[in-house]
């Protein structure tokens, strides 16, 4: 059963504007809230077998903390272009290349893609993932055939929500 969390990169900076998109990096705020989420993500057992994010670095870094956070080694995470601003679908390509060994994917990437893919593989789930958000979802049909498959929500968390909410878990 296929397993996809998706990730959008914790909060960035915007102080140093001579930098480019790509390699802005995040700020307090964000270095602050991944390591959080890391915390009650492990805490509902769920790990990827593998992690891809974009090579931006704010998202590369969210990457890595969460990787931390969860026991995944950082040195294991691929970067791919393709969640860089490429559009939902070029996520689902990736998703649809991966090894049918691979039981739980994460992805890591950027608005408004991640939000998009989410909204498309499930359904209307909201209009904006914030930052730091993380979206897993789960269906029955291999990676080969997502073009096909029907997604549910397993678990949808972000930095601001509020742990008193039910979790769809």
């Amino acid at each position: 059963m296929p397993i996809l969390t998706l990730v959008r990169h914790a909060k960035s900076s915007w102080k140093d504007t001579s930098l480019s998109d790509r390699d802005r990096p995040l700020n307090n705020r964000g270095k602050n809230s991944a390591p959080i989420m890391a915390e009650r993500y492990l805490s509902r057992d769920l790990l990827p077998d593998l992690i891809i994010s974009s090579p931006a670095q704010r998202a590369l870094t969210t990457a890595r903390i969460i990787a931390v956070g969860i026991g995944y080694d950082g040195d294991n995470i691929i970067q791919d272009d393709s969640l860089y601003f490429d559009g939902s679908m070029a996520m689902q390509l990736v998703m649809q290349n991966q090894r049918e060994d691979c039981e739980h994917l994460m992805l890591v990437g950027h608005n408004p893609d991640m939000t998009n893919l989410l909204n498309d593989l499930a359904g209307y789930i909201t209009d904006n993932i914030p930052t730091c958000g993380m979206a897993t979802l789960y269906t029955e049909t291999p990676w080969s055939n997502i073009e096909t498959a029907h997604w549910r929500l397993l678990d949808y968390d972000y930095p601001k929500k509020s742990q008193q909410e039910p979790k769809l878990l």
